[in-house]
């Protein structure tokens, strides 16, 4: 009888867990298209019994780094964590979301102290402790970073709710099918009528250097 139970409440937390990684999934995948493109190449979550989430894999977008690239990056790292608020509140987002920010934070702070991305055009030196934090630095650095990142988190919680009935979509069918690569994406977005146009051209960030270019030399 013990057993029973246990492996009841096992089978209730695994589609608990399932459902949190397939909500953060379906946030990254989703901000991926509108902030690259682009399809992904693959979605994937991974039932509780395995201990581990799920990933979105993508194709490399450019091979010029730049800020609009960064701010891009910024996003979908954001858009897990925000779209777990969106389907369960605030206080119900999980810790799944925390090497996210993680990474946000850091390709900001990069950004800022070594590629000139932010105001001022140096290069300042900053340090890390072993355990990631970053010790005190230049102020107008912090806050550049912080603004960029309450900046991001405004535009994709907004994005989010623009296109929920899209995230709906991938995560309903995440949670039946545990993977989906891109063929089956675009066959789901057909199937939904998903107006690709509006998705993959509201906040498009390439850039096309070579078209810039040529218009520069024809000035």
């Amino acid at each position: 009888m013990v057993n029973r139970i246990r492996k009841a409440k096992n089978r209730m937390q695994n589609k608990d867990l399932k459902s949190v990684i397939a909500v953060h999934e379906a946030g990254h995948a989703l901000s991926s298209m509108i902030y690259f493109g682009k399809f992904p190449k693959k979605i994937t979550i991974k039932t509780a019994d395995s201990g581990i989430g799920g990933y979105v894999t993508v194709d490399k977008f450019s091979e010029v780094n730049s800020l609009a690239k960064v701010r891009a990056d910024v996003k979908v790292r954001l858009a897990g964590k925000l779209s777990e608020e969106l389907v369960f509140g605030a206080e119900c987002v999980s810790d799944g979301g925390a090497n996210d920010l993680y990474m946000a934070t850091k390709y900001l702070m990069y950004g800022a102290t070594e590629h000139g991305f932010a105001k001022r055009n140096v290069s300042l030196e900053h340090f890390y402790k072993g355990d990631g934090l970053v010790l005190p630095i230049d102020e107008e650095v912090k806050t550049w970073v912080l603004k960029e990142l309450d900046d991001a988190t405004t535009e994709v919680r907004q994005t989010l709710v623009d296109f929920q009935g899209v995230l709906s979509i991938l995560v309903s069918n995440l949670l039946r099918l545990e993977e989906l690569d891109q063929v089956q994406i675009e066959k789901i977005f057909s199937e939904n009528k998903v107006n690709l146009t509006d998705l993959f051209q509201h906040k498009n960030l390439y850039i096309p250097y070579q078209e810039k270019l040529e218009q520069f030399l024809k000035r």
